[in-house]
């Protein structure tokens, strides 16, 4: 059987902040196109190997600056990095409220526990969590049309759709842009490491000193 391979002539992209995080290696998401030249792909298959070298002309209908398109590869770039630190910061914030909802099926599992204080313990952590991913993407539950929302994702989508068409050097706008992208990445990362120093790291504490009885005990059948 004849096995095929598409590329649509993108560079590697990143995950968005907030999106899953896959638990094996996957195909990286498509990003901003290759600048035009020569490139080489590679086929392996077991121990074998083939290459294959080609060249990516850029629209011929279209004038275009090969410095101009470097810049704005360039300028992406760094806007996909600091889009890559949100995430990376948000997939710490999954990971603890992965964590919370194991420690309520455990409270749930435990009757005898005095749960008043863990139940607001819980609540707090769970509404500064809520208070990022506000920061994120906005609040949830809201209906009808929002525009020009002040959160993360809205803002960082708009720059990457704004720079990656352009095809002149990046002008003032894009760059007020892509600092602003950065601005609120150091700030939504500050945000992250803050919870996890102080709100988290109190609440793990209060967690790892509870007496949870993970296992009940199974009497033997009596006869």
């Amino acid at each position: 059987a004849i096995q095929r391979y598409y590329w649509g002539f993108e560079t590697n992209g990143i995950r968005r902040p907030g999106s899953k995080k896959p638990e094996n290696e996957t195909t990286p998401p498509g990003s901003i196109s290759v600048l035009p030249g020569k490139y080489k792909a590679v086929f392996t298959y077991m121990n074998t190997s083939d290459s294959a070298e080609f060249t990516v002309e850029n629209d011929p209908r279209v004038e275009y600056n090969m410095n101009d398109l470097v810049a704005v590869q360039s300028m992406y770039k760094e806007l996909e990095a600091n889009i890559g630190h949100a995430t990376e910061a948000m997939d710490k914030v999954n990971e603890a409220e992965e964590k919370i909802s194991i420690y309520e099926k455990l409270m749930e599992a435990n009757k005898d526990l005095e749960k008043d204080s863990l139940s607001k313990k819980t609540k707090a952590i769970k509404d500064s969590i809520e208070s990022i991913k506000t920061y994120l993407r906005g609040k949830s539950g809201m209906k009808g049309m929002l525009r020009n929302e002040d959160n993360f994702n809205h803002f960082s989508g708009y720059a990457q759709y704004y720079l990656g068409s352009a095809m002149a050097s990046p002008n003032s706008t894009q760059h007020i842009m892509a600092e602003r992208v950065e601005r609120m990445s150091n700030k939504l990362v500050s945000k992250v490491n803050k919870f996890l120093e102080n709100e988290w790291a109190d609440y793990q504490s209060y967690i790892q000193k509870l007496d949870f009885e993970l296992f009940k005990k199974i009497e033997k059948v009596k006869k």
